[in-house]
């Protein structure tokens, strides 16, 4: 069957209790959605609980808080510089 639909789940160490939640997901969800399980490294407890399940794509985050912080800060400038020109074009209006 084609995927026509992603569901994604951030996590950080639910535990084995994460399983039930898992099977309720799969149990309702159409064989036309994925499931992808965000963790942010492979000690992380939910790990644990999404390897019963065949269907569930693991992603581990290899972002580091340095690229969150560069990202963040290359976000913000462009925000700025968008804001900057939109009030320039207000005042030559």
């Amino acid at each position: 069957m084609e995927i026509n639909k992603t569901l994604i789940i951030p996590c950080k160490d639910e535990g084995m209790e994460f399983e039930i939640i898992l099977k309720r997901f799969i149990d309702y969800l159409k064989q036309d959605t994925e499931i992808v399980v965000v963790v942010d490294d492979e000690s992380d407890s939910t790990v644990q609980a999404t390897e019963k399940f065949e269907n569930i794509n693991l992603l581990i985050n290899s972002l580091t808080c340095y690229h969150l912080e560069k990202f963040s800060i290359i976000l913000l400038l462009f925000l700025l510089g968008f804001y900057l020109s939109a009030s320039i074009n207000y005042v030559l209006v």
